[in-house]
């Protein structure tokens, strides 16, 4: 799963929200979110999804936590009960341009 912020203006913070859609037969337990960088932040709300339910995986970024513009890759990692996918791997982009004076 990934997500592009597109072009921010340097020391922005950008919001983003993704469903999260639990589509096995039991209670999906959010167990862990981490990510690669201390400019990323998130959270999955609720933390136990029922079968065939929905999530949200609620996203902030700061630009303005970096000084330097250009592309931005960062990660985010989200630790469950899955059997399958204990661990989901969601990437964020950004293209932080520089302030305009």
């Amino acid at each position: 799963t990934r997500h592009d912020f597109g072009s921010i203006p340097q020391g922005q913070v950008a919001t983003a929200e993704i469903t999260v859609r639990n589509t096995g037969q039991g209670a999906l337990k959010i167990e862990a979110v981490s990510t690669s960088c201390g400019c990323t932040s998130a959270r999955v709300e609720p933390t136990t999804i029922p079968p065939g339910g929905e999530g949200r995986l609620l996203i902030r970024y700061d630009s303005g936590l970096h000084p330097d513009s250009g592309p931005v890759r960062r990660y985010i990692y989200i630790a469950s009960n899955d059997p399958d996918e204990p661990e989901v791997e969601v990437i964020i982009t950004a293209d932080v341009q520089e302030p305009t004076s």
